[in-house]
């Protein structure tokens, strides 16, 4: 905004009330009402009494644009529903210093209430909280956390949803209702756990994306996860949930589904429309996208994940580890710079498939240490000395080798083809390398085995020459 010095000079000075005949008072009423309507707008930030659920839910009420509710460590308990007020942009989060494992926010009684309804198109934030135990298996209601009267914009951030649901005989949506594909759900490294629903153990249509969740044992009749919607899951970690009932149930074609770099254990689709469904560079353990007719099929592994616990991190065998698409990230992940853990979302330009970003000890190059053969080859420069540091190494897809000239890759101290093995992680999956430019190389003090198969329809079992 510019402002006009010399015009100002004659505020407050009787004697000058106008410049060449013309008053400066309309001048100066304009120019102050400008002011104050493009002056920004902050929202005021309120606390809510430890352990009080009914503060909390007063405060939430009471918001207006842009406030901000923190709720400090405790136990809140709610009895009912918050009716979210019409105003844009309120925060819900936990005061500095807490986060979801120590602010947990339930229904003081199985089978009583949800959490809130939104009943207006409006942004909310809800961050670093625990949802936990709203609804119930004979409540009578949809949407066990959510209910979306309108098409609010939902952004969960760092959050536990857990433990939530509605009457499994007829009731949708565990933890989200929407009766259409609109409203929105932008959720990030949350932890979506023990959900349930007769249709929906998470969500029940709306648009929802997802970005480095974690989707553990949720139930449903049909789709454990999803049932309809427009779904866009990014870099997520989704397993333990009902094996017999299918991820993702799909009856129409206004269902759209997009899922990227993401492991999904179980049974992936049902209702047997997929028009406009997107599986790539996913790891898939117990099925297969191309056991399904869906529009985009591009990169995606059958292998098991080879989770290493309950919060579904992967072993350093994992064909997980280097296997998303670091383009596909870019365009889909919204500039998240982290993941799940608070780790590097990316390394060397690579890109693991689910919520973690690994870093084992595998190579070593020029005292850096790297979970990967791919990443240190990834970023060599001439005459780099790559080294083995590990007995076993399984690669679920081959290396691209870079076009630098004089690479070599060996077993590192302590190591040497006895006990140096690379090996294919399965049968009839994949070569060793493939090498696509005129440039020379080494390997030495290595096993390399079981790569291509009696099986594997394609030529060069362990080096395919390009150039």
């Amino acid at each position: 905004m510019r402002v006009n010095l010399p015009l100002l000079a004659f505020v407050g000075n009787k004697n000058k009330e106008a410049i060449h005949g013309v008053s400066i008072r309309p001048i100066l009423t304009l120019f102050i009402a400008c002011i104050c309507l493009f002056a920004p707008a902050y929202g005021t930030t309120y606390t809510v009494a430890v352990d009080d659920g009914a503060d909390l839910k007063a405060k939430v009420e009471a918001s207006m644009t842009d406030d901000i509710v923190e709720v400090p460590e405790g136990t809140y308990l709610i009895s009912t529903e918050i009716a979210w007020p019409n105003q844009n942009g309120i925060t819900l989060r936990a005061q500095a210093g807490a986060n979801s494992t120590n602010v947990i926010i339930s229904a003081s009684a199985t089978d009583l209430t949800r959490f809130a309804s939104l009943n207006y198109s409006i942004s909310l934030s809800i961050q670093n909280l625990t949802i936990q135990n709203f609804g119930g298996t004979n409540w009578a209601n949809d949407g066990g956390v959510f209910y979306f009267n309108a098409n609010a914009t939902l952004n969960l951030q760092s959050c536990v949803l857990s433990g939530n649901g509605v009457d499994s005989i007829n009731r949708n949506g565990g933890c989200f209702y929407k009766s259409d594909t609109g409203g929105r759900v932008n959720a990030q490294n949350v932890i979506f756990q023990d959900n349930n629903a007769y249709n929906g153990g998470v969500s029940y249509f709306g648009s929802h994306a997802w970005t480095n969740c974690l989707v553990i044992s949720n139930s449903a009749s049909s789709g454990n996860v999803a049932w309809g919607g427009t779904n866009v899951w990014t870099n997520c970690s989704i397993s333990g949930n009902n094996m017999t009932t299918a991820l993702i149930y799909s009856n129409s074609s206004t269902n759209k589904v997009t899922v990227n770099n993401t492991i999904l254990a179980g049974k992936l689709l049902a209702g047997g429309i997929y028009v406009g469904f997107a599986f790539q560079n996913c790891l898939i353990q117990g099925d297969s996208v191309s056991n399904y007719t869906v529009s985009v099929n591009v990169g995606n592994i059958s292998s098991n994940a080879l989770f290493t616990d309950s919060k579904l991190h992967v072993g350093p065998n994992s064909a997980a580890i280097d296997g998303g698409s670091f383009s596909v990230w870019n365009a889909n992940s919204g500039n998240v710079m982290s993941d799940f853990d608070g780790n590097p979302r990316t390394t060397c330009n690579l890109i693991d498939i689910g919520a973690y970003q690994t870093n084992y000890s595998v190579t070593s190059m020029n005292g850096q240490i790297f979970g990967s053969l791919a990443r240190p080859l990834n970023i060599a420069s001439v005459g780099g000395l790559i080294e083995v540091i590990t007995s076993n190494v399984l690669l679920s897809r081959q290396l691209q080798w870079p076009n630098i000239d004089n690479i070599t890759l060996r077993a590192g101290a302590g190591y040497n083809s006895s006990n140096c093995i690379i090996s294919a992680s399965a049968t009839n999956l994949t070569r060793f390398a493939s090498l696509n430019y005129g440039v020379s190389l080494s390997i030495q003090n290595v096993t390399l085995q079981n790569f291509g198969g009696t099986a594997w329809a394609n030529d060069g079992g362990v080096f395919y020459f390009n150039d």
